[in-house]
């Protein structure tokens, strides 16, 4: 709509420049039995939201992650089951989604970069377009095989600060659930 591109500057120059920071990525392999359930939504069900092998690996990639940190759930139920883990594990966590206001979500954010909180568990709502650079790690636990949804994601890590040139980022390799090839 605005005529062709006139020049592309790829995420890998940005960091050598100095202007993001350089994620590591990590990926926590979770190993799954084959799921019974005939549907997509049954097996995401089964293998990735009620998960509790699946869960615990979630919630000892955020202890062992450098704060504050962001979880990434898709639904809510996973966000809920995610947020009760975390503070079975004595871990100061919130769970941010689309039903909160924007002044709420602004107060959780503020409450992670204080150190009021370690981590917050948040829907796609921050996928896009929150901004808070002190965060130091990001845990995927969606699942999913998006590759623009996981940049969007890793993103929110990337803002630079003056203490900030490299931050963490936890995936999970789902394998054996139909969740992927594989």
């Amino acid at each position: 709509a605005t005529g062709p591109v006139i020049f592309e500057l790829a995420a890998e120059q940005l960091v050598e420049a100095g202007v993001l920071a350089r994620p590591h990525i990590r990926m926590v392999h979770v190993s799954h039995r084959p799921s019974e359930r005939p549907t997509w939504q049954g097996v995401y069900g089964e293998s990735i939201v009620r998960n509790p092998t699946r869960n615990h690996a979630i919630v000892e990639a955020v202890r062992t992650a450098e704060k504050p940190c962001l979880v990434f759930v898709k639904e809510l139920r996973h966000g809920q089951a995610i947020l009760q883990a975390l503070e079975r594990a004595s871990l100061r966590a919130a769970f941010v989604h689309g039903a909160h206001s924007s002044e709420w979500r602004a107060s959780a954010g503020k409450r992670l970069v204080t150190g009021a909180l370690d981590a917050i568990v948040v829907t796609v709502v921050w996928q896009e377009g929150m901004d808070l650079p002190e965060v130091r790690s990001v845990v995927i636990a969606s699942g999913g095989r998006s590759v623009i949804a996981a940049l969007q994601k890793i993103g929110r890590g990337m803002r630079r600060t003056a203490t900030k040139q490299e931050f963490d980022v936890v995936d999970v390799l789902d394998e054996g659930c139909g969740c992927r090839h594989g």
